[in-house]
C-alpha cells in the first residue's frame, strides 16, 4: 500500500525474493511527488519486472483468515489476494509531548522551529522528523522529513545550544531513491509550486547518454529542468537514470545551482570535470542548461527554434 519511495523500493526487494507484487496507490501515478511523465518511466520499469500497479484507488479494508493471517486487500475496484501487506503510506510527526508542554505546532502538526531550531518556548529546541523547516526557495514553513535534513538540523540545534548562533537555511526537497536498476530523484520546485511562489515556470526534458558511445558501461539519463521564464533562474530538476549512469551526481549539479540562484545561462557554462570514463564532453546538466537557455530566448522573442516566426 503506497507507491512512494519506500513502497517502490520494497517492490524490488519482494520481487527479488520471487514474490508476486501489487502496488496500490491513491494518486493517479506512482511516485506522486514526481512529474507524471517521469513517474510513468518508473511504473513502466516496475511492470517490466512483473509488478502490478493499481492506481487512483484507496484501500477500504484488509481481510484476514481464521488463523489471523492476512487474506486480501479491498479497494474500490475489488479485492487483491495477499499473503503479506506492507503499509508504506507515509509518516506523521510525533509531536504530542511538545504539544502537551505548550509548544507551538506548525505545518502538518510538526513542532514549529525558527532558523536556530528553537521552539516557541525558551531554551527548548527541536530537530528532525518531528520538526518543521523552511523551504529555501519560497521561505514558507514546510515539513519534509528526510534523514539528511534531520542530521543537519540536529547539528544546527547542538551548535545553538552552545551559543554559536548559526542558522539552518532550510531545504529544497532534494531526494533520491533506487527502484530496480533506476535512480530516481528530484530537487527544488515543480510547476505548480513554482506558480504558487510567483514564478513563471518553463520546463524542458532531455535524454542523453552518460558516457561516449565508444566507452563501455554507459546508460541513458532523463533530466527535466525547470526555470523561471522571466529571469532564467533555475527552480528545480528531476532525474531518472540507470544505476550505471550515476544519475544522482547529475542531480547534485542542478541541486547546487538551484540553491545558488543560478540561471540557465550560468548552468550551461559550468566548468565540470570531464574524462571519457566519467561523462560525455558536455555533460547532461550542461546540455540541459543549453536547451533551457535557448527555450527561454525563444519564448522571449516569440519566434521558432531557428529565430523565425
Amino acid at each position: 500500500m503506497g507507491g512512494g519511495p519506500i513502497g517502490m523500493e520494497m517492490c524490488e526487494s519482494f520481487t527479488s525474493l520471487g514474490m508476486e507484487v501489487t502496488v496500490i496507490e491513491m494518486a493517479a501515478q506512482v511516485m506522486p511527488y514526481m512529474s507524471p511523465e517521469m513517474a510513468a518511466r518508473v511504473q513502466a520499469r516496475s511492470q517490466e519486472e512483473g509488478v502490478s500497479c493499481i492506481l487512483d484507488q484507496s484501500v477500504q479494508s484488509i481481510s484476514g483468515n481464521a488463523d489471523g493471517t492476512v487474506a486480501g486487500v479491498h479497494t474500490g475496484s475489488g479485492e487483491v489476494k495477499a499473503d503479506l501487506v506492507l503499509l508504506a503510506i507515509g509518516i506523521r510527526p510525533v509531536s504530542k509531548l511538545a504539544s502537551d508542554a505548550g509548544i507551538e505546532l506548525g505545518e502538518k502538526g510538526a513542532i514549529a522551529v525558527d532558523a536556530n531550531m528553537r521552539t516557541s518556548l525558551p531554551d527548548i529546541y527541536a530537530a528532525g522528523d518531528c520538526a518543521t523547516t523552511t523551504h529555501a526557495m519560497t521561505g514558507r514553513q514546510v515539513w519534509l522529513p528526510l534523514g539528511s535534513t534531520s542530521r543537519k538540523q540536529g547539528r544546527a540545534a547542538a551548535d545553538n545550544m552552545f551559543g554559536s548562533g548559526v542558522e539552518f537555511v532550510g531545504v529544497q526537497g532534494t531526494s533520491v531513491v533506487k527502484c530496480f536498476d533506476l535512480t530516481v530523484g528530484r530537487t527544488g520546485l515543480d510547476k505548480t509550486q513554482a506558480r504558487e511562489a510567483g514564478f513563471d515556470p518553463v520546463a524542458i526534458d532531455i535524454e542523453a547518454e552518460s558516457l561516449h558511445e565508444y566507452y563501455p558501461g554507459r546508460g541513458i539519463i532523463y533530466l527535466k529542468l525547470l526555470a523561471d521564464g522571466g529571469s532564467g533562474r533555475l527552480l528545480g530538476a528531476e532525474v531518472i537514470g540507470q544505476m550505471r549512469s550515476i544519475a544522482e551526481k547529475r542531480l547534485d549539479v542542478p541541486a547546487v545551482a538551484v540553491a545558488a540562484r543560478m540561471t540557465a545561462d550560468d548552468l550551461q557554462y559550468l566548468d565540470l570535470a570531464y574524462a571519457p570514463p566519467y561523462s560525455i564532453a558536455i555533460d547532461v546538466p550542461i546540455i540541459a542548461g543549453n536547451v533551457m537557455a535557448g527555450r527561454i530566448r525563444t519564448e522571449e522573442c516569440g519566434c521558432g527554434p531557428f529565430g523565425l516566426d
